[in-house]
Formats: C-alpha cells, structure tokens, sequence
C-alpha cells in the first residue's frame, strides 16, 4: 500500500502542474545571483524553468517520492544544473551558503509548530550569505475563510502523464486554536471506483506574526508584496510574498541571532 508522500508525489503535477503565477517572478530574482536554494524543490514546478533559463539551482525536500520524480523529469531533458537532496528545512545542513533562497508556494506553512517555524528560519539564516536574501510566499489567512470549521471543494483535471481525467476531492477541517489546515486529498483516475487518499497539514500565519519570526531570527523584512506583479501588500488579495534580508551579526537593523552551530 502506498503511503500518504508516495500519493501526493503522484498526483503533485496533475493537482499543480499548470499553476505558473509565480514563476516569472521567483525567476527576475534569481538571473542576478550565481546560485539559489530552494526549499521544497518537489518535482521541480519552479526549478525546472530557473533552470532552462541557466539558473543553477539547489534544492531539498522532506519527500523521497517528490525527488524521484523531479529527477525523472530532469533526465528527460537537456543538461539542467539541478542539484536536489531529500532534507527537513528545520535541520538542514548542506555546508555551503547562497546569495538567494526560495521557498515558493507556502512552504514554510508546513512547519506545524512555532518551534518549528523557529529552528527553519535559524537554518535559513545559517545557509543565506551576509546581506543574502529570503525570498517565500504564504496565503493571508482571511477571515470569512477562518470562521468555518470545514469546508470542501472537488475540481478535475486532465493528467499530467496522458489523457485521463483526475478528480480531485480536497476536504479541509480548520483548528483555530492551533492555527492548523487539516487537509485531505482523495483522487480517482478516469472512471475506475477506487479512491486513493493523501492528508497534510498547514500552520497558517498573520503578517505582523510572520514580520516577528523573521525579525527575531535576524531578518529585515525588506517588502511584503500582495502578489507576484510586485503589488503592495492588500489583505484581501489572500497573498504575501515576503523579501527580507539577513541582517550581519553587529548590524543595527534587525535583531540578529547567532547562526546555529553544528555539535
């Protein structure tokens, strides 16, 4: 029986694979630096284009099955300089430090906990170059959307490999106490009966809340766009792109901490 990372690294491209909103805009900050890492690689919905267009990119992510297919799909093109490795971003350690990191399509909501949240953004800190550049979007929790205890939704989708349909039922149950998104996936291809299922969580967070962790892990939120057109920031536009800056230890600007150190 699969498990839940082998489902949702299945149906990943089929769910996604189309949504191209923010790619332009992760890729105007990337053509100026030698190097990024990206948080979350996946299966590539956003390296592989940095890619084709000469970015070199380096990537984690928690899901062996979402790097396989990322794999399989860089094999099936010309040399792209991809370089991926399954990794937790809340222990990351990959001796080696970037102008720019990413991490694009609400990552970072992954982390469940405010510890959590913490020990990421410390790493984040330890692998970004002095004045180096974090760079990640999550959606703005809005407020008609947190009054409800459940909701549901069901869209279709032709697959990514071949011409079959792929119904996609998403059940979402809400914690506010936690501030969690329990959400669950279940897939049926074409008109076979099975349903197979895949769950994740999110942690949602607020903007000044988020503005906090940054500044405590020594960033300097630079800009909080509403959108991937560079917009300014607008509640009811459900996005922020946030830009901040790692603040040198002794820099006035922010509250830094020191970065972490291996035992």
């Amino acid at each position: 029986m699969k498990d839940t990372l082998e489902i949702l690294a299945a149906y990943y491209d089929d769910e996604y694979g189309l949504k191209s909103d923010d790619i332009d805009f992760y890729l105007r900050h990337a053509v100026n630096v030698d190097r990024l890492l990206e948080i979350g690689i996946g299966t590539g919905r956003i390296a592989i284009p940095l890619a084709q267009q000469g970015v070199t990119v380096y990537g984690i992510d928690s899901s062996i099955p979402m790097l396989r297919r990322l794999l399989e799909k860089c094999s099936r093109q010309a040399p792209l300089s991809v370089h991926c490795c399954c990794a937790d971003m809340r222990t990351v350690c990959l001796n080696m430090t970037f102008p720019l990191i990413m991490m694009p399509f609400r990552v970072f909501l992954h982390n469940l906990s405010q510890s959590d949240q913490i020990q990421t953004l410390k790493r984040l800190y330890q692998h970004l170059e002095d004045d180096g550049i974090l760079l990640f979007d999550v959606v703005v929790p809005l407020y008609p959307l947190l009054s409800g205890s459940v909701w549901q939704d069901e869209f279709s989708e032709t697959r990514a490999e071949g011409n079959e349909k792929v119904t996609i039922q998403t059940k979402i149950n809400h914690d506010p106490v936690k501030q969690h998104f329990y959400i669950q996936n279940d897939y049926k291809v074409g008109n076979e009966n099975q349903t197979i299922t895949g769950n994740y969580s999110y942690r949602y967070v607020f903007r000044y809340e988020m503005e906090a962790l940054l500044k405590l892990c020594g960033f300097c939120v630079e800009q909080i766009y509403g959108g991937f057109d560079a917009r300014p920031y607008d509640y009811h536009s459900g996005l922020m792109v946030f830009k901040a800056r790692k603040v040198s230890q002794g820099s006035g600007d922010a509250t830094a901490t020191s970065p972490i150190r291996e035992p």
